[in-house]
């Protein structure tokens, strides 16, 4: 097979009077696995986005083997035997099964190559080695839309992979996995690298050290090419900069500082523990007839963090989706502040003041980000929130969005008209926080909240949820980085064959004692 080369030439792109990408320059081959990492906001994704032929630059120009990749439509046939996405989004079939929607790419491929469809058995044991590798063989044939979030990343990245493009594009491929399943992807990966040439934006430095034979760092407008880690790791220092600054926090630190433990219960806090935040009762829920909690018992009082630990597809999901009224089915009692919520609709528990951040779509793409933090508290009042839930309402707060939308946007660039769709995973996580500061919040759900973000953006999640945590609210959070949930948790638990199971906090950065560690 003969050598791809992908060359970035000359590249700029600007939001508003910002740029993003001030004339960059880059180069990759077959066989290789190029690392792009840098800060959220940094431009990563707008150069994959780029190199998708998603954006068109200003200047410069991207090519493949001198054919320049702008003189193909970016849906077209010449563009996707040319590139392969997985994007941050979830990208499949929702409505086929999971065999089916590597189906459907595997006949898209072959028609494409003017080649018959592989109805044989050769089709058959391609796409039941590839669900062997991606761990979903008992899902084979699950509808999409069941999958866990985890599980789902799995099935875009086979669909990816099965689509054959020359270069593979994997935006934050590690971002809500389980550690089994980063290695899984490590593995995946790895095998289909060696004729191909495969991009990575990641934030995860450990895994991408394991990966990548070359790195491009994505700062200040520019793109520095990086031969391997130890000169990666050089570049870091040279411009000041620590690789915890830009990257995952790793050894339980978050960003350049390291987050204290929780705050201190006081007298006024105990007395709020009289009666729980939320209260889950013989709370059981799936979908069909699969029962994915069961009969689960569940209390988070005001002040709490409670953080679920559990692995990919173990129903940590499911669990938060269900107590918002959210797509499964799901039996006995929910209470908040010691009023019966069961039956309510999604929207009459937002007013009440519980809330969620899911782990995907957690913007509106298509509005401005002016929109994104007044919409999701249109109608919300003192009257309908929980008993003394915090909120403010009227002028001070119409001048606390406008505030508000000042610094991030400054921080962001592209203007006011900006839409939260073009702003970057870690961005649209940071909106999606910002949004709780304007409303009543007594109980708040987050579904891997920690995806797709920096070691600053982390810190800054950190701080939120200090200030949210003094504000008396009972916090709930799925997520995988252990290290995160040390510093950040006042409690963990372990969902597990659908029920909950403590979890030491001096144990989860021990993640082989977890299955001991129940009482």
């Amino acid at each position: 097979m003969s050598i791809s080369v992908l060359t970035v030439e000359n590249v700029t792109v600007r939001f508003g009077s910002k740029p993003v990408l001030s004339g960059v320059h880059g180069s990759a081959r077959s066989g290789e696995v190029v690392g792009i990492v840098g800060a959220n906001g940094a431009g990563k994704t707008t150069l994959a986005r780029v190199i998708g032929g998603l954006l068109s630059p200003e200047s410069g120009y991207v090519s493949l083997n001198d054919h320049r990749l702008s003189d193909t439509k970016p849906w077209g046939n010449g563009r996707a035997s040319l590139v392969a996405w997985m994007f941050q989004s979830r990208h499949i079939a929702w409505n086929l099964t999971v065999r089916n929607n590597l189906i459907s790419v595997t006949d898209l491929r072959d028609r494409r190559k003017r080649a018959d469809p592989g109805h044989g058995t050769s089709r058959d044991d391609s796409i039941a080695t590839l669900l062997a590798e991606l761990g979903l063989i008992r899902e084979e044939q699950t509808l999409a839309w069941r999958l866990s979030y985890g599980q789902q990343r799995l099935l875009a990245l086979g669909r990816a992979i099965l689509a054959d493009a020359q270069i593979l594009l994997l935006d934050e491929p590690f971002a809500g996995l389980s550690d089994e399943n980063q290695f899984r992807v490590l593995d995946i990966l790895k095998n289909n690298a060696r004729q191909r040439i495969v991009l990575v934006i990641e934030h995860d430095l450990e895994m991408l050290r394991l990966l990548a034979s070359k790195f491009w760092r994505v700062h200040d407008g520019q793109l520095t090419e990086h031969a391997d880690f130890n000169s990666l790791l050089a570049g870091y220092k040279a411009t000041g900069a620590s690789r915890a600054t830009c990257l995952s926090s790793t050894a339980g630190s978050i960003g350049t500082t390291r987050v204290t433990r929780p705050v201190p219960e006081t007298s006024a806090l105990r007395a709020l523990r009289k009666s729980p935040r939320l209260g889950l009762y013989e709370f059981s829920a799936g979908y069909s007839s699969r029962c994915v909690v069961d009969k689960l018992n569940l209390e988070v009082f005001s002040g709490d963090i409670l953080c679920i630990l559990g692995a990919n597809g173990s129903g940590k999901s499911t669990l938060l989706r269900a107590v918002m009224g959210l797509g499964p089915w799901r039996t006995g009692r929910v209470y908040a502040d010691q009023q019966c919520i069961d039956g309510l609709p999604t929207d009459a528990l937002s007013r009440l003041g519980l809330r969620m951040m899911p782990q995907a779509e957690r913007v509106l793409p298509a509005f401005s980000i002016r929109d994104n933090l007044t919409l999701v508290n249109v109608g919300i009042t003192n009257r309908n929130a929980l008993c003394g839930v915090p909120f403010t309402g009227g002028a001070k707060s119409r001048e606390l969005v406008r505030s508000s939308e000042d610094a991030f946007v400054a921080s962001v660039g592209g203007g006011r008209r900006r839409t939260a769709g073009s702003l970057s995973s870690g961005e649209q996580t940071r909106l999606a926080l910002m949004t709780f500061r304007f409303g009543p919040v007594a109980i708040l759900l987050l579904d891997e909240p920690t995806a797709g973000l920096d070691g600053a953006a982390r810190a800054e999640l950190a701080a939120e949820l200090r200030t949210l945590q003094r504000r008396r609210v009972g916090i709930v959070i799925a997520e995988h980085d252990g290290a995160f949930v040390a510093t950040v948790a006042t409690r963990a638990a372990e969902l597990r064959d659908g029920q909950l199971h403590n979890v030491d906090l001096d144990h989860i950065r021990r993640p082989d004692l977890l299955q001991d560690n129940t009482r």
